[in-house]
C-alpha cells in the first residue's frame, strides 16, 4: 500500500509553492530582537534604574545629554544589558549608590537590633460608650 498510495496522494493533492521564509537583513542584531526590552526615564544627572541598580550615561557617546528622555534598557540572555537612544547604542556605566551598600555583617547587625527596638502594643479595647458596644447590648436584650 505504501509504494502505490502515498506517490498517488502526493502527485494528486501536494502544491508546489514558494518559500515563505525570507532570509534575515544583513546587519540585523539577534541579541537585540532576542532580548527584553524596557523602556525607562533618564533622570536629570543622566542616571536610570534598571532591576536595582544604577547605570549612568558616558558623555562620550555622542549625546550630551539624555535628561528626560526615554530610553531602552535591553537586557539580554546572557545578562548583559545595552541601552538604547533612537535605535543607537548609548555607552553607559554601572555605578554603585554608596549609601545604600552595606556588607554582610552590618545587615546581620541591624537584623538583631530590630527585634530588640520593637515595642508591644497595648491591646485596645472600645469604651463602654463605643457603637460597637451598644450593638452587643441591644442584641442582648432582643434574646429571649
Amino acid at each position: 500500500m505504501e509504494e502505490e498510495f502515498w506517490p498517488w496522494y502526493n502527485n494528486r493533492y501536494m502544491l508546489q509553492t514558494e518559500s515563505v521564509y525570507r532570509e534575515l537583513p544583513e546587519g540585523l542584531n539577534l541579541d537585540l530582537v532576542f532580548s527584553v526590552k524596557q523602556i525607562r526615564k533618564m533622570n536629570r544627572d543622566n542616571t536610570i534604574r534598571y532591576k536595582g541598580r544604577l547605570y549612568q550615561l558616558l558623555s562620550g557617546s555622542g549625546i550630551s545629554t539624555l535628561s528626560d528622555k526615554e530610553v531602552e534598557v535591553c537586557e539580554q540572555v546572557e545578562g548583559k544589558i545595552k541601552i538604547l537612544y533612537r535605535g543607537s547604542e548609548v555607552q553607559f556605566e554601572e555605578i554603585m549608590d554608596e549609601k545604600k551598600v552595606l556588607d554582610e555583617e552590618e545587615i546581620l547587625s541591624r537584623r538583631a537590633n530590630m527585634s530588640e527596638c520593637r515595642v508591644k502594643k497595648e491591646e485596645w479595647r472600645p469604651s463602654s460608650q463605643h457603637p460597637w458596644r451598644k450593638i452587643f447590648k441591644l442584641k442582648k436584650k432582643m434574646t429571649p
